[in-house]
């Protein structure tokens, strides 16, 4: 029989500890650790797709980057005779600068001259302000295309640099031009007869980082003035107006020079015939008065104005009181009793303001195929008692004429429109 081999005492068959002692007589086992086999293979399944996925994804991003257009790289543009193209996102936009004012797309002005007549006792002023304008439009069709690039822009700003021997100018703040389907940006030029000569630069910041550089030049010259009055030169009949006005046009050959005649108050009885611009100024204590009418033709487009003048006709068949061929203003006029008051025919743009049309036939006709200098104001006129007030029978632009503040009264017609012209009548007064 076994003993125990601590006490010595006899263990029954397979005991696992001596009943004398308690003494434990089987050794323990070690225990395994579990096997993680699976969860490994699971891991690594997961790392290899995420692997695979990022593998995947950067090839994707590569290519990506290989197939997408460059970055834009800014450009500087600069524009010449005050013209510049310029290209964004497939579209070529044509930019232009002009000093005129229009509601079509105008020609490019790289330079621009203007003359003052400086003269306080002419009511004249020795300074005055110019627009300059930024026009645009696609280069491909011609078609509008301001709120699109106005959209591209991000900034801008205008100087006026004076040439050598001159005086800067100042522009004043440029602001959104929706004068015309095709301005986008305008600034007016503030400037004195002494100014002289200045560059208009224009410097254009789009958003994607481009520049763009644009300039006209604006010069501002001194105007002679010739001035005849009653006191020193023989005014006092038509024919010696008709002298004087005679002697101006062989004499006087600098289209530039500006020709004042003042006249005293006395009736005309002859007819007259202009043939070089000059200013005609009435009686201001009187009245000057016309009884054969007025010719103006030959003044080779340059505008004048006659100012307080009596045209007075005897009736029916008297022909025209004034006929011109050349743009005129009228201010303080009157023409009463011709067949047809006044007429401007051809090239002449006949503009009224003040006057009064009374007891002619036709009052004021315009029929005007094509005008190189136009007035649109027709304000504080009055036509009476006449057969037509006013008749339009051809003008040469799509304006609208102003008509604010004149009366037609007692007229058989007031406006005959043949043309389809548009007028403002909201504040004209039918009676």
């Amino acid at each position: 029989m076994a003993q125990c081999i601590h006490c010595g005492g006899e263990l029954p068959e397979g005991a696992a500890f001596c009943p004398h002692c308690e003494t434990i007589l089987t050794e323990k086992a070690a225990a395994k650790p579990p096997r993680l086999w699976r969860k490994t293979l699971l891991l690594g399944g997961i790392l290899g797709c995420l692997l695979l996925a990022l593998l995947a994804g950067g090839l994707a991003v590569h290519r990506a980057i290989q197939n997408a257009p460059p970055p834009h790289e800014p450009q500087v543009y600069y524009g010449e005779e005050a013209e510049c193209l310029y290209e964004s996102d497939g579209v070529t936009y044509h930019l232009l600068l002009s000093f005129d004012v229009k509601d079509w797309i105008p020609d490019a002005q790289a330079d621009c001259m203007i003359y003052l007549a400086p003269s306080a006792e002419l009511g004249y002023k020795n300074h005055d302000n110019m627009p300059s304008t930024l026009f645009v439009y696609q280069e491909a069709d011609r078609d509008t295309c301001r709120e699109e690039f106005l959209a591209l822009l991000d900034s801008y700003e205008v100087e006026a640099v004076p040439t050598e021997e001159s005086q800067a100018m100042e522009c004043t703040q440029i602001q959104e031009d929706r004068s015309s389907p095709y301005a986008v940006l305008r600034t007016g030029i503030e400037f004195d007869l002494q100014d002289g000569c200045n560059d208009i630069r224009w410097t254009l910041h789009m958003k994607n980082g481009d520049v763009i550089h644009m300039s006209h030049r604006f010069t501002v010259r001194e105007k002679p003035i010739l001035i005849y009055r009653p006191e020193d030169t023989p005014l006092n009949t038509a024919e010696e107006l008709q002298t004087l006005l005679d002697e101006i046009t062989d004499t006087v050959t600098d289209r530039l020079t500006e020709i004042h005649i003042y006249l005293p108050s006395v009736t005309y009885d002859g007819p007259i015939i202009m043939r070089r611009a000059c200013y005609l100024h009435g009686a201001q204590d009187g009245e000057t008065t016309f009884t054969r009418g007025m010719l103006v033709q030959g003044l080779g487009d340059l505008r004048v104005t006659f100012d307080k003048l009596t045209f007075a006709g005897s009736g029916s068949g008297s022909g025209r009181g004034l006929a011109s061929q050349e743009p005129l203003i009228l201010t303080q006029c009157t023409f009463k009793d011709w067949d047809i008051g006044a007429a401007g025919q051809e090239t002449a743009w006949i503009s009224a303001q003040s006057c009064t049309f009374q007891r002619n036939g036709v009052g004021l006709l315009l029929n005007c195929t094509y005008a190189t200098s136009i007035n649109y104001c027709f304000a504080r006129n009055r036509f009476e008692d006449n057969g037509t007030g006013l008749h339009i029978e051809h003008l040469p632009d799509a304006w609208t004429l102003d008509l604010s503040q004149t009366v037609f009264t007692g007229n058989e017609t007031d406006i005959a429109n043949v043309a389809g012209y548009r007028l403002d009548t909201s504040e004209t007064i039918f009676q």
